[in-house]
């Protein structure tokens, strides 16, 4: 209950200092939000005076009459209401009814996006503010605070945020009168209400009417509980004996709950108490709940106050609770968990809670973390990486395997042993994923401790493995290295005949696992070499804005790493390798585009600056930039200029004076200093030359570079042997570099590479070429291959970089060959690479997948894995029938003896099996289009983008992010849902709180489509369902409904129009000659655009009507589509029963698919003639990478909780609405909702600036 205030009377007319409450509790930093968006607000010059002001009267723009003191006490006196205009600042703000329930924030940004989103003129005020006086008179006495509110704080804050933005961001002058015309256009009504509890019921009261008419402002779970527990507290101290029954009995006297709420019963209450001692008590426990109430909002699978009373039941101890918490939350976040788990009868039942599921991991944990970790000849210092790594649900998702569309801190891996990889990897499956839970389920039933967990053959021979990996890195010749080496002999010679029949070429999607192991097998090596690259390496493509690279620079985990005394942090420019020259570019170097190298220089140091103490980009401290000049030596103050910016340049080993800013050279100005030095690199003649057709005259064979060393400090590195090249680091020439020949360098077709390049890197060039008459190596005009880069340097060069400058992470500038990316990776140095663009990236990322599996079957290489180089032997040598498969479980499902693993056999190393990998699971992020790549050699099934999920069953749902940025001025959202219901009577009997949901999810669209009604014309059915649709949406009115006359019971589509929405111009129900009668198409014509909300046919069970479908209807409805687009604008809506792309297809690559209604060959076709024909696939245009996002499930194969789906339903955009201008009708967002998808199709939507 709210505390009594000592009130001080008399209007406020200038601006002074807001006051704290004295009590804030939970509350604390939402007040003082508020409390610092009142100062920012007051300190404005327009609305300084603001409190002084009076309420716009309906003859200024306001919409009531301004209060009448005397109408105000003759109302109040006679019904204790008086309503009137008011000054949004003259209620206090800081004035809550019970500081001891905690602000949804989440709800309060929800309500200022719909009703305020940035850069828009605000409109009136559009809440009704209930404010509390004890009196008749009291009207005319309004506090220094302001009056007390007795509504909900979080429209009223919604609103006081969005100002306070407004100003800060420094809104045009037009937007800001807007607002103040808003503030002064309250609607206040007046109420007698006493001081104290009186105001708390009343303020519940208030809320609980606002939700029943369907406002956002329900209590959640959460904040009910802290609202009963509390009024419990408070009321103590005036009553004793206060039990729940009593309590129970006050709710029930005095609030009247909102129709969706949960009673509060005895039982409830005693349950809320429950629930805030021992959960809510834990700060742990606090943060999960506060995190469900900032994202899930009205989606939380905590719906219910008895479901956490179970949870707490059955987890007993406090730290048992909170485990249990943060893994069922985890669980949902990461997809492997669903609705169903969260039961209650299923929380309570010991056989199949889940919550004995994570007692049981909790228990598995602390063994492994204890016993089993510190029982390992790890370095200590990996021993306490990987436990303090893997302590925690937060840490875990944080540093190694990330929840969906996150990433994770990979950061404490660079440098790790493959065994600190392989033991994570463990780790996270074993503890913190799906993999086995099977096995814990198992266990539980056949109430079986830790040890015989551990006892499972696959846990035992798992950890074994890793046992023996740590072995052999710790003693590389143990006593069987005879062995090894036979078996590394006949590694070599099957790598050297499978080399020599593989060209340069090669893709990582052509190249084994997929080349000689199973399906199976091959897919998850794969997995394991694409974790392996991804935790050292990354890339980010470079082909929009500044602030774009900068921001997805700044997301990358090892962005955030600092050079230190462990290691130097390089940025590596080479003006070889930044484009290529477009004519002759074997013989000529690229053009240097001063403009683009600044951009690119000036994009990486500002986002290595959130990284680091400096107050203007510039090179910190352990940081060494490495510029190569490619030989031309007159580019030296063009290269130096970006980083010379903001600093004092002490020093340059390559011109005269350098004696100048020896050691202790003073800072000029305070500015940070930049010392540079010169690297010579000589490359050997006979390399030079072997590129060469003929050798010709004197000196004209250019051997030398330079390379500019910069950094922030002058370079004292220890001396150390130079480890490919005489000398030490102490001299400033490396000498003897032999180029590599053209035939060994990654080759690709000149298309790809073009596409690789972009228009952007390929240099136009003009003038004489020296030695033009050489001799080409490509043939650009028959598509022949050519390396990927004519003058990269090799990868020993790269390997002596990183060794002279002790380096522990790289920032490339140019990683056109991804040469330096694969030294990092072999080195496990961290790197970071600006690729040219997404395809650049995405053949990077192949080239290093192909790399690393040759070095992984290479005994000599750091990359070595004794278990694949084993597994792929087995199979090349004919002994595949001697080969356990890789991954396959002998676990017996109810055995209870441990099950002996056989000695290894004859010639085989102990730790064969050790670089393993445990069946992959990753995140969509991880996934890259090369997976999707069908193995070209032998007769191996076709790889989908899904595949690899194949083994953990289920593929991770994406959390896509709406669009958030502000609308262009002047325009408004536009928002069209779409939504398959398989039959609107039906649908509505069920499912009506999705619908609910979808349109609050949607921001109240203002037209909603809605497919396969499956109603009759005027019949009595037909009639009480579209009257019972209207009184579930009562803001919304029917606008057409299109029914099918050809078949009862079949098709149909109808369209609302929300009432404060736009007014059509026309609305026509129609249908298409081909599908006639079969109710599939309604046309809203408004000022600027057609909303076309359509059903297209199935083609049927054993594709009855695939012709009619591709020959007829897709024919006319292209045409019909055009028509429209030569008056206005086209927005298509809808389930359009094709699946076009692979990704969106859970299952591309079963054989049944191209067979398959939705996703034959023939529809995908048409589908693309759609798109030729003036269209753009609105979701694709704004999620063009990501995977997971369907739209439809199969209910009868239970692939929902599986996210195994199609994508079916569609927002289809004309290409007007794409290339449109900002003050003109434009396309803005896609979204789909696939939270409300209780059924088979999710609602699909679209956005439009108007």
């Amino acid at each position: 209950m709210a505390p009594k205030k000592k009130q001080k009377t008399g209007p406020t007319t200038t601006a002074e200092p807001v006051t704290m409450p004295t009590e804030t509790g939970l509350c604390q930093a939402h007040l003082l939000k508020v409390h610092d968006a009142l100062q920012c607000i007051f300190a404005h010059e327009m609305f300084k005076d603001i409190r002084g002001e009076s309420p716009l009267s309906p003859t200024n723009g306001g919409r009531e009459s301004p209060l009448d003191l005397s109408q105000a006490a003759a109302a109040l006196k006679s019904v204790g209401v008086y309503r009137c205009a008011g000054n949004f600042f003259h209620q206090d703000l800081l004035w809550l009814a019970t500081h001891k329930i905690p602000i949804n924030n989440s709800q309060v940004q929800q309500i200022k996006d719909y009703w305020f989103p940035p850069n828009a003129e605000p409109s009136l005020c559009p809440f009704t503010i209930n404010l509390a006086v004890e009196k008749p008179t009291s009207v005319a006495d309004r506090p220094e605070a302001g009056f007390a509110r007795l509504s909900p704080a979080e429209p009223v804050h919604a609103l006081l945020f969005a100002l306070a933005e407004a100003i800060q961001r420094k809104a045009p002058e037009h937007v800001l009168r807007a607002f103040k015309s808003c503030v002064l256009t309250a609607s206040f009504v007046f109420e007698i209400c006493g001081v104290g509890e009186a105001r708390y019921w009343r303020a519940q009261n208030i809320r609980e009417e606002m939700v029943e008419k369907g406002l956002a402002v329900q209590m959640t779970l959460r904040q009910r509980i802290f609202d009963i527990a509390g009024f419990h507290e408070a009321k103590s101290k005036t009553e004793t004996n206060l039990g729940s029954k009593k309590l129970a009995g006050l709710y029930s006297a005095h609030l009247k709950l909102a129709s969706n709420q949960e009673r509060i019963s005895e039982s409830f209450v005693d349950s809320a108490l429950t629930i805030h001692r021992r959960l809510l008590s834990q700060p742990a426990c606090q943060q999960v709940l506060e995190w469900c109430d900032q994202n899930w909002l009205s989606v939380s699978p905590w719906k219910s106050i008895y479901a956490l009373q179970a949870l707490i039941d059955r987890a007993g101890t406090p730290e048992m609770i909170a485990w249990a918490l943060q893994g069922m939350v985890d669980g949902v976040r990461m997809s492997f968990l669903d609705a169903g788990v969260f039961v209650i009868s299923k929380l309570k039942d010991s056989r199949v809670s889940y919550i004995e599921v994570l007692k049981m991991k909790k228990k598995v944990l602390q063994h492994l973390l204890t016993e089993w970790l510190m029982s390992l000849e790890l370095p200590t210092e990996w021993k306490n990486k990987i436990k303090s790594t893997f302590s925690s649900f937060e840490k875990v998702r944080g540093h190694f395997a990330p929840y969906p569309q996150q990433t994770a801190d990979t950061a404490w891996l660079l440098g790790a042993p493959t065994s600190v990889s392989e033991i994570s990897t463990f780790l996270e499956g074993v503890i913190y994923g799906q993999e086995y839970d099977g096995r814990y389920k198992d266990g539980i039933k056949n109430r079986h401790e830790v040890q015989d967990f551990l006892a499972y053959s696959s846990v035992k021979s798992t950890m074994e493995n890793l046992g023996a990996l740590v072995r052999q890195e710790a003693r590389p010749q143990a006593p069987n290295a005879p062995q090894v080496e036979e078996k590394a002999e006949e590694t070599e010679t099957a790598e050297a005949e499978a080399s020599e029949a593989a060209p340069a070429s090669v893709t990582a999607a052509e190249a084994a696992p997929a080349s000689t192991l199973t399906d199976s097998d091959a897919a998850m090596w794969r997995q394991h070499m694409r974790k392996v690259v991804q935790q050292h390496v990354r890339f980010v493509s470079d082909h929009r804005s500044n602030a774009d690279l900068e921001e997805a620079l700044k997301e990358t985990p090892s962005m955030s790493l600092r050079g230190d005394q462990t290691g130097m942090a390089l940025f590596h420019f080479d003006l070889k390798k930044y484009g290529e020259p477009t004519t002759r570019p074997d013989l000529r170097i690229a053009t240097f585009r001063e403009a683009l190298y600044t951009r690119l220089v000036k994009s990486v140091l500002n986002a290595r600056k959130g990284a680091t103490d400096g107050h203007t980009p510039h090179l910190q401290v352990s940081e060494v930039a490495l510029l190569f000049d490619g030989g031309k030596k007159g580019l030296r103050n063009k290269l130096l200029a970006p980083w010379r910016e903001g600093t004092a340049s002490k020093a340059d080993g390559g011109e005269e004076g350098e004696e100048e800013g020896e050691e202790g050279g003073e800072e000029e100005d305070d500015k940070p200093t930049l010392f540079v030095d010169l690297l010579q690199i000589g490359y050997s003649e006979q390399s030079l030359a072997a590129r060469k057709k003929r050798v010709r005259g004197t000196c004209t064979i250019k051997q030398m570079e330079q390379c500019h060393v910069l950094s922030a400090k002058k370079l004292t590195l220890p001396s150390r042997d130079r480890k490919h090249f005489d000398g030490s680091t102490t001299g400033d020439l490396i000498t003897n570099v032999k180029m590599p020949s053209w035939t060994e360098e990654w080759q690709l077709d000149w298309k790809t590479k073009k596409e690789l390049l972009g228009k952007k890197h390929q240099i136009l060039v003009g003038g004489k070429t020296e030695f033009k008459d050489e001799e080409k190596p490509n043939d650009r005009a028959s598509n022949a291959k050519e390396p990927v880069s004519f003058h990269s340097p090799p990868l020993e060069l790269y390997e002596e970089l990183l060794h002279c400058f002790y380096a522990k992470m790289v920032f490339d500038l140019t990683p056109l060959d991804a040469r330096f990316a694969y030294a990092a990776l072999r080195n496990r140095v961290g790197y970071v690479g600006v690729a040219y663009n997404p395809e650049h990236e995405r053949l990077m990322e192949e080239r290093l997948m192909f790399l690393l599996e040759k070095d992984m079957r290479d005994s000599t290489s750091p990359l070595f894995s004794a278990a694949y180089s084993e597994a792929v032997l087995a199979l090349q040598l004919g002994r595949a029938e001697d080969r356990e498969p890789i991954g396959a479980s002998t676990d017996l499902e109810d055995t209870h003896e441990e099950t002996k693993t056989p000695p290894p056999k004859k010639g085989k190393a102990k730790a064969a099996d050790a670089g393993r990998p445990t069946p992959p699971k990753r995140t969509i992020s991880a996934v890259s289009e090369g997976d999707s790549q069908k193995p070209k050699r032998g007769k191996k099934a076709k790889e989908g983008p899904y595949t690899c999920y194949k083994e953990q069953g289920s593929i991770p749902e994406p959390e896509l992010p709406r669009r958030s940025d502000a609308l262009p001025a002047g325009k408004k959202a536009f928002t069209v849902l779409s939504w398959n219901v398989g039959g609107l009577r039906a649908f509505l009997k069920s499912r009506k709180k999705d619908l609910e949901n979808a349109v609050q999810l949607a921001s109240s669209p203002a037209v909603i489509g809605i497919m396969e009604h499956k109603l009759q014309d005027s019949t009595a059915d037909s009639e009480a369902a579209l009257k019972e649709l209207s009184e579930t949406l009562p803001d919304y009115e029917l606008a057409c409904v299109n029914y099918s006359t050809a078949k009862k019971g079949y098709s149909g589509v109808l369209a609302l129009l929300r009432k404060e929405a736009p007014r059509p111009v026309a609305v026509t129900a129609e249908d298409l000659p081909s599908a006639a009668q079969e109710g599939r198409i309604v046309v809203l014509e408004f000022e600027t655009v057609y909303v076309v909300v359509c059903y297209v046919p199935n083609s049927g069970d054993q594709l009855k009507r695939l012709t009619q479908r591709i020959e007829e209807w897709d024919v006319q409805l292209r045409q019909r589509l055009q028509d429209l687009g030569k008056k206005k604008h086209v927005l298509l809506m809808g389930d359009l029963n094709v699946a076009h792309q692979d990704k969106d297809i859970w299952n591309v690559e079963a054989p049944h698919v191209p067979k398959s209604a939705g996703t034959t060959n023939e529809e995908r076709e048409s589908f693309s003639k759609l798109i030729d024909s003036g269209f753009k696939d609105g979701f694709s245009l704004r999620h063009p990478e990501v995977l997971g996002a369907f739209t439809y499930w199969s209910v009868r194969a239970g692939n929902r909780p599986k996210n195994r789906g199609l994508r079916l339903d569609y927002a289809m955009v004309s290409d007007s609405l794409v290339s449109a201008q900002e003050h003109q009708t434009h396309f803005w967002d896609a979204f789909h909702l696939p939270a409300v998808a209780t059924g088979d199709h999710c609602p699909v939507g679209a956005v439009l600036a108007v």
